[in-house]
């Protein structure tokens, strides 16, 4: 089980900015920290006792993260190859883990993946009604200008 005055301060970190988490240990000894943000959307963190030397597990309900983002394929894969943005799971804070990483990092990494997820199903659904609509034009260069805009 984890149990070091770091894990007692990142989680005090993480209650001082008003976010609300479930906090509990599972029958594995792991350490299990939830947040909730909506009705269908639950991020889960379990910590081994090799925390903070080795990563944290998250689950985005109850499935991997990466397996999560991945089994929305048919929004992210098209928009991250138009974009020429690399694939999400490769580059994550869990995959480069080092000690000098906090559990603020990761929900941070997640809140930011979540938003470009979002606003790549947006996309994906932008560029299917170009297409549909607008059979003659370039649907990348418009989606391009639209997410310009938006930045």
């Amino acid at each position: 089980m984890v149990q070091n005055k770091r894990f007692g301060t990142e989680i005090d970190k993480l209650l001082k900015n008003g976010n609300t988490y479930s906090i509990h240990k599972d029958n594995n000894d792991l350490i299990i920290i939830e947040k909730k943000y909506t009705k269908n959307l639950c991020l889960k963190i379990a910590l081994t006792c090799n925390y903070p030397f080795g990563s944290p597990d998250i689950y985005i309900n109850n499935s991997d993260y990466c397996k999560y983002i991945t089994s929305h394929g048919k929004y992210m894969n098209e928009m991250l190859h138009i974009f020429n943005i690399p694939c999400p799971c490769c580059y994550t804070i869990l995959n480069n883990w080092s000690p000098g990483y906090y559990l603020k990092d990761v929900i941070e990494e997640y809140e930011t993946n979540l938003r470009m997820f979002n606003l790549m199903v947006k996309m994906y659904y932008i560029k299917k009604y170009i297409n549909k609509r607008y059979s003659n034009k370039d649907d990348k260069l418009i989606l391009q200008i639209i997410i310009n805009y938006l930045e």
